[in-house]
């Protein structure tokens, strides 16, 4: 199973620091570990920011 989750801000200029999207991605990573996923992609530079999950 591939899912596809795209997490948007209200607000297109840029909302998160580097340490915010840090422990984003940090955190994400540990969600995916719960449900035995992995966290394939993390972009959180520039727009659109995405993850992209796989099972």
């Amino acid at each position: 199973m591939h899912a596809h989750l795209v997490f948007v801000t209200k607000y297109w200029h840029k909302v998160f620091s580097d340490r915010h999207l840090a422990r984003l991605e940090e955190i994400m990573r540990a969600v995916c570990a719960d449900f035995e996923t992995e966290l394939a992609e993390f972009n959180g530079g520039g727009r659109p920011r995405t993850s992209h999950h796989r099972n």
